[in-house]
């Protein structure tokens, strides 16, 4: 079984930030949008 944990974390940390990227952009995009 050649799986090494370090290629999931780093697999994973790839796709985490984006994910997270964007929710904090709709987040603040929408709170913005209705201080206008």
């Amino acid at each position: 079984m050649s799986f090494s944990p370090s290629s999931l974390h780093a697999k994973r940390f790839k796709i985490f930030p984006s994910l997270v990227f964007q929710e904090i952009f709709e987040m603040f995009f929408q709170e913005n949008f209705e201080m206008c």
